[in-house]
Parts: C-alpha cells; structure tokens; sequence
C-alpha cells in the first residue's frame, strides 16, 4: 500500500526534492552583489527616493519597478529582504513550472507523457539550482518567464486554441523581463517574425499576448517621462558612455569558452537529429529562442556567466529534449545512435571542470551531493520507465542515504 502511494506521488517527490535543494543552497551562499544593490536602489526608490538624489544606477527603471513586490513583502511581513527576494523568485518559478506542464502536456502526444515529466525536471532543475550565485539576476528571471512564452507559441505553430486570459497573463509575464534590456526583446522578435512567415498573413501579428506586451511597453514608458526624467538626461547618457568601459572584452575571448561551445553544439545537435525529431514545431522555437538569447549575450562582450545563462539553459534543454527523443524512438537507425553517443560525450567532455565542484558537496555537503545524484537518476529512469515505480524506489533510497551520511 505505501509503496503504490510512493509510486503516485513519485513526480512531487522529484519536485519536493529539488526545491529543497535549490532553498537550501541559496540559504547558504551570499545573495548577488548586483541583485543586492538593486533592491537597495528598489527601497530608495519606493521611498520617494531619485536617480540623481538618492541612488545613481546603470539600469532602466523597469527592474525597479519588478523588485518593488520583494520591498512591500518584506515590510508588510516584517521579514529580511533578501528572504523576501527569495521567496518571490521561487514563486515566480513554481508558476512558470504549472504554466509549462499543461503546454508540455499538450504539445506532446499522451504516450511521450514521460518526455513531458522529464523535461519538467529539467527545467525545474534549470530554474532553480544551475543560476546558483547568479539567482535572482535579471538573464534568471528572463529565462523563468519566457519559457510559458516560448511553450504558448509552439501550441500557436501547431494551432491550438490559447484562453485569452491565460494568453493576456503570459504576455505581462513575457514582456515584464524583456523590457530589462533592449536586446532581450530579439528572442520575441525572431519568433514572431518566424510565427508572421509560416501564418503568411499580417493579422497573425494582432494576438492578446503582443497587445499586452505593447500596453506594458507604453505604460513603462510614460513612467519613465513622468516619474524618472533625470534618468534621461543624467544617467542614460553617462551609462551609454562609460558602463561597459573596462568591462568589453574581443568577440574572440567572449565565443571562446566552453559554455558558448555547447550552445553552438547543440545547434549541430538539431540539425543532426531532424530524422527523428517527432515536435519540430518545440525545436524550431526553442532553436530562435537560443539565436535570440546568444544575441543578448554577444552583443553586451561580457564573459559573465549570468549573461549568457538563458542560452546555456536552452542548450541544456534542447540536449535533453533530443536525448528522450532518441531514448523513446523505435526501430532507431545505427547513425543516428552515433551521433547522438557524440553529442553526449562532447557535453561531459565541455563539462569535464565542473566535476570538482561534486567532489567538493561529496565532501563538505553529502546531501547535496546525493541529491543532485536522485535528480539525475530519477529523471533519466521516469523517462525510461514511465510509470515511475523505479525511480520511486531509487529516489527514495538515495534520499534515505543522503540523510544518514548529512
């Protein structure tokens, strides 16, 4: 009897997991420097407070005006602002995860429902543990809330019917994080201009998720006029000048690194793998969505993780995706096993540094480290064995043995 409630709440268990995990490591390591000053300026800010007066700040107001939830939770509640922030975030992610698992489930057929449950544990995993000391910057947030976006659009490409409240909230969800930076609006616009070519009709372009994006957009701007015009004419000018001084790196040094590498490679992957790609309509977005996020990341010549996070975390995502392709395909023809056996080992090879990290939790923290191990495991074996009982068994087990060694 306890072992068939253990198999049906097998995927909360997953999700239980690594939501422990992702609060325990963020409890434990300090919060962004960047992230922290933000809200700060996001208090001052709140508090009548000025560009010019009280706080002077590279960025446009718009994330100002996003932090400005975590200062009235934190003072409402009477807690620290930096758990404040924390909560906000997962939460963010917890409703981007709900989002994407009733578009996951109808993009793929009901006997893929294993590769939906995968990809959610990915994602969750993507979401929540992979940004580690980067959490809460705005390339995070990016990903968290485009992802219902970039899922909304694949039902769009496969035309599916979209409740236009739900298609009205994505698009406030969407459109708040493009508006952090310009560039961040190319992963919107290489999708709608591919959307605006496969429906040959300008029309297709009139949609409850755009008319959001364009509402916000001018909302966000008339704020800007009325409430920060000292930005415009002190710090935007100032900021176009110097911020990035001292901080430019060469193209060459910023495209060759080993994360740029397994973005690029996971191109190749696509192209690859096309024969047994049963969703083209996902990859075709998740691959403009990469193009778009790679942009955001050349264009600002920065070799800082944080900025190039969306893209490695598509990659990451499309490695996955094709992986429980071919794990799921019958009759697979002998190339295609070859190409994928190349493609993995090149990812373990491009991400052969980051084994001391493990070595180090294996040491110094035996829950993490075995926790990460359950994640692993289990999304691998529910995409395997779809009615979950084996990972059921293995999750638990490691968790049993994480908790005994911690």
């Amino acid at each position: 009897m306890l072992f068939q409630f253990l198999q049906r709440q097998a995927f909360l268990i997953i999700f239980i997991l690594i939501f422990s995990l992702a609060w325990f490591i963020q409890s434990n390591i300090l919060v962004n420097v960047d992230v922290s000053w933000l809200l700060e300026a996001t208090k001052r800010m709140l508090s009548g407070g000025t560009y010019t007066n009280n706080f002077f700040e590279n960025n446009p107001p718009w994330v100002l005006y996003f932090n400005s939830p975590v200062i009235l939770f934190s003072k409402i509640f009477s807690i620290n602002v930096f758990l404040s922030m924390k909560i906000y975030v997962f939460l963010l992610a917890a409703i981007s995860l709900n989002i994407s698992y009733v578009f996951l489930k109808q993009i793929f057929s009901k006997q893929d429902i294993s590769i939906v449950r995968f990809l959610l544990v990915i994602l969750a995993t993507l979401f929540l543990i992979l940004p580690v000391s980067d959490f809460g910057q705005r390339e995070h947030l990016l990903f968290i809330l485009t992802m219902p976006y970039l899922l909304m659009m694949t039902l769009r490409l496969k035309k599916k019917p979209i409740n236009l409240y739900v298609a009205i909230t994505i698009g406030l969800m969407a459109g708040s994080v493009f508006m952090f930076k310009p560039y961040f609006f190319m992963t919107f616009f290489l999708i709608e201009i591919y959307y605006l070519i496969h429906k040959k009709n300008i029309l297709s372009l009139c949609r409850p998720e755009i008319f959001s994006i364009i509402i916000l957009l001018l909302v966000y701007v008339a704020l800007i006029f009325i409430r920060h015009t000292d930005y415009l004419q002190v710090v935007m000018p100032v900021a176009l000048r110097w911020c990035y001084l001292g901080t430019r790196k060469p193209l060459t040094f910023v495209l060759n690194n080993l994360l740029t590498i397994v973005c690029f490679s996971s191109v190749l992957l696509y192209l690859s793998l096309y024969e047994i790609n049963r969703y083209p309509e996902l990859t075709k977005v998740l691959f403009l969505s990469l193009i778009g996020f790679l942009f955001s990341y050349i264009i600002q010549q920065e070799d800082w993780f944080y900025h190039l996070l969306p893209a490695f975390s598509i990659a990451i995502l499309m490695y996955a995706l094709f992986f429980s392709l071919y794990a799921t395909t019958p009759n697979k023809k002998n190339y295609i096993a070859i190409l994928v056996t190349f493609f993995i080992a090149l990812m373990l090879f491009l991400l052969n540094d980051a084994i001391y990290v493990l070595n180090y939790y294996l040491f110094i923290s035996p829950f993490i480290f075995f926790s990460f191990l359950t994640s692993v495991l289990v999304s691998i074996l529910y995409l395997t064995f779809p009615r979950g009982a084996y990972c059921t068994i293995t999750s638990t087990c490691i968790l049993f043995f994480s908790l005994l060694i911690g």
